[in-house]
């Protein structure tokens, strides 16, 4: 029998579904889940500066201008966070084998990284033949 949990995760899968969850990630979408971290930061970072900055030009206190500050880093938090989902909507999509993300460097010339090959036809790595 189900549990209520087991439930709860189905009822997401499925909405997630309905709300196109399994289409191929835009190029933002990849971006985003590669840099969740630096993302979060480069959002959040400048509205807490020119939040804390406006509060400090009203001659407010400077525990005053805390509070602007700690939202511009709480909205950094939730960006970070929807991106770090993000990353995780791909490797389901991946693992489901829904999705394949693109290989190759920017202008599509192929892989970035080339693959070991067998120069003699032993597995790549293999010093011996025993």
């Amino acid at each position: 029998m189900p549990t209520a949990q087991d439930r709860l995760k189905r009822a997401f899968w499925s909405v997630d579904r309905v709300l196109g969850g399994q289409q191929s990630p835009t190029r933002s979408q990849r971006f985003a889940a590669r840099h969740p971290l630096g993302l979060g930061v480069c959002i959040g970072a400048p509205i807490a500066i020119l939040c804390t900055a406006a509060a400090l030009g009203d001659h407010a206190s400077p525990g005053e201008a805390l509070i602007p500050g700690g939202l511009g880093a709480a909205l950094g938090v939730v960006f970070g966070l929807t991106a770090w989902g993000e990353r995780h909507r791909q490797r389901r999509l991946r693992r489901l084998g829904l999705w394949t993300p693109p290989t190759g460097d920017r202008r599509g010339e192929g892989s970035a990284v080339a693959e070991p090959t067998a120069v003699d036809g032993r597995a790549p790595g293999r010093t011996s033949d025993r």
